[in-house]
């Protein structure tokens, strides 16, 4: 009995830290690629994160597409008269959409990865930081 509860403990710490990780992943990325804006309107696709990014301090959720500054998508049907930056959240949707997706965040192999797609990136007149440069690929 209590091996299950120090299993079960150690799995809510490990959910909480990957939570607050991509959190904190999401907030470096939308100030990213929005730096100017004091508040950054963001649509989602999935419930959970929005949840997630709406207890972040200059994210405001906004259930119309066409209000968002940003789009992050989780699922496969990626809106298609969207004028907001789309991101993404896996590889697979990343490679499909890599014409349009100003980059990506997924969990890869139990780590975080994340993507910038260069010439997406210029399309939108967007200047990644010297630190992040290591996240700006040319092509996938």
């Amino acid at each position: 009995m209590r091996k299950i509860f120090v299993l079960l403990l150690l799995s809510l710490i490990l959910f909480a830290s990957r939570v607050d990780t991509e959190r904190k992943i999401y907030d470096t990325v939308i100030h990213i690629l929005l730096p100017q804006a004091k508040k950054v309107r963001v649509w989602s696709d999935s419930k959970s994160l929005s949840i997630e990014l709406e207890s972040l301090e200059d994210v405001t959720i906004v259930t119309d597409i066409n209000n968002a500054q940003i789009a992050i998508v989780t699922g496969e049907n990626v809106p298609k008269k969207c004028s907001c930056l789309l991101f993404v959240t896996s590889y697979k949707q990343l490679k499909k959409y890599q014409d349009r997706a100003v980059g990506g965040f997924f969990w890869q192999k139990g780590r975080p990865n994340i993507v910038f797609l260069k010439k997406n990136l210029q399309k939108h007149g967007i200047e990644v930081p010297k630190s992040m440069q290591q996240f700006v690929e040319d092509e996938l």
